[in-house]
């Protein structure tokens, strides 16, 4: 469903025809993948109830949520491999499987088909900023995931996205996919700044997923104070939908259950104990009584997890790459230092009621005169900067880097409109790459990495070393009363 009726009586409800396909389709992925958790798994809620993995903002939060829906959707065992990619295309690794935009929104965290181990999921950078937007992104993810792993059919296209929308509900994501179908909220611009913002997940529409939400309490007959609690946690329009679809199946012949093919509830499994599901997390592959994850979050607290969800404009935002010293006559910039502000004191005391009377001629000669001396005091002065747009830092003659926004300073030039060209000229030197990066530039944290791995390999042949040197003296000493009974 790409939009509601236009009759306004139907527009808070899918059109009937997309209501039959949406039961209908609920019904097939209950036959197929089994129906248990769509009427007795917890419904999770965006709360630390259901979610109590400590969120410090990096790779290691991301991966956490990633094993916390898997355990919910009975993934638990399973290995998982995250990427991240930054929003600096210059540091993006390749993208691959990304969905495309899907109502407008960009994808912000995927799972990537292909091998059965380990899961593969990607999420961008900039979703890190704005948790209540990437926990339902993910929980979708999973969803899909969970497709591959039981060997059900995901098409590509529209269709497979429709479906993982569903298959959401069964895993009991619904209420945070629904939720996240269309949230408006306000954005930080910076500063005291506050934007409109608005985001949507998956491709069917609000009404089609608070349908969706709707007809999973009504299968699992949820009492008023249940439905509620739902409603709590719902954007005001999906609450709204999700009422009027209650409605419309309460009166509904056959029934909810029977639609579905849902036994009575009678016969239906005991549901799985919260308190399990969201106990500590185990690491992959570790055997029973092994550590968790909060044990080696405690055991890796002197290596704080890097944050990646703190917006740092653009301190180190050119690191790796190549930026120029601007090196310009200082006359122009102290020209309006001293000229400037006794044009506009004057002028507003000239004009004002503040008891003063300064006319403005006298305030222009000033202004005139102080911006000639600023020309002739500046002209023995050369001001550096920074040729990155966004920086402008000042910069000192014998400064390789910008300490501002961790450039490179590759060369001397006397105009920004110059910066274009000179970065032509390095690439056609072969100095930097076709994205702005320095050739042979590698990231202080890799160059760690692998010094570490190359000391630990080194510790390791001085090991072997000290074993074979320890064998060899053994192996003398039991030789030594051999070779003196010849000796005598």
């Amino acid at each position: 469903m790409l939009g509601a009726e236009a009759n306004p009586k139907d527009v808070t409800l899918p059109p009937p025809e997309e209501r039959r396909w949406l039961i209908q389709q609920t019904a097939a992925l209950l036959a197929e993948g089994g129906w248990h958790r769509y009427v007795r798994g917890p419904l999770l809620e965006p709360t630390p109830h259901f979610f109590p993995d400590a969120w410090a903002g990096g790779e290691r939060s991301v991966a956490r949520v990633l094993r916390r829906l898997l355990r919910y959707a009975g993934h638990e065992a399973a290995e998982i491999s995250l990427t991240i990619h930054p929003q600096d295309p210059a540091r993006r690794a390749k993208v691959v499987a990304k969905p495309p935009v899907m109502r407008g929104q960009d994808p912000i965290a995927w799972f990537i088909p292909g091998a059965k181990a380990p899961l593969r999921f990607a999420v961008e950078e900039a979703a890190l900023r704005e948790p209540e937007n990437l926990v339902p992104a993910l929980a979708r993810a999973v969803a899909h995931a969970h497709r591959a792993a039981s060997g059900m059919a995901t098409p590509e296209g529209a269709e497979g996205q429709r479906l993982i929308d569903l298959t959401s509900f069964a895993l009991g994501f619904g209420l945070l996919t629904t939720d996240a179908s269309q949230r408006f909220y306000a954005k930080s611009a910076g500063g005291f700044k506050a934007t409109r913002a608005q985001s949507r997940l998956g491709v069917l529409s609000v009404q089609d997923m608070s349908f969706l939400l709707a007809l999973q309490a009504e299968a699992r007959g949820l009492e008023r104070r249940e439905r509620r609690r739902l409603l709590a946690h719902l954007q005001p329009n999906q609450a709204g939908f999700f009422r009027q679809a209650a409605t419309w199946m309460a009166g509904l012949e056959p029934s909810i259950r029977e639609r579905l093919g849902l036994p009575e509830p009678a016969s239906w499994p005991a549901a799985p104990d919260l308190a399990t599901l969201a106990g500590p997390l185990e690491l992959p592959d570790a055997p029973e009584g092994a550590e968790t994850d909060a044990d080696a979050e405690t055991d890796d607290d002197d290596e704080p997890e890097e944050r990646l969800d703190l917006d740092r404009g653009i301190r180190d935002a050119n690191r790796g790459k190549a930026v120029f010293r601007v090196e310009r006559s200082g006359a122009l910039r102290m020209a309006k230092v001293l000229g400037f502000p006794v044009l506009m004191l004057g002028g507003l005391l000239s004009r004002g009621n503040f008891g003063v009377d300064i006319p403005m001629e006298i305030v222009m000669p000033s202004a005139a005169g102080l911006a000639v001396a600023g020309l002739a005091i500046g002209s023995l002065f050369t001001d550096r900067r920074c040729s990155e747009p966004k920086c402008g830092n000042k910069l000192r003659p014998d400064d390789e880097t910008c300490p501002l926004c961790g450039g490179q300073v590759m060369g001397v030039i006397h105009s920004p409109k110059e910066r274009l060209g000179a970065e032509e000229a390095l690439v056609r030197a072969g100095k930097i790459d076709e994205h702005g990066l320095l050739v042979g530039w590698q990231d202080e944290q890799d160059e760690d990495e692998e010094y570490e791995d190359e000391e630990y390999e080194y510790e390791e042949d001085e090991d072997e070393e000290d074993e074979d040197g320890a064998a060899k003296l053994v192996h003398d000493a039991e030789l030594a009363p051999l070779t003196a009974t010849r000796a005598s």
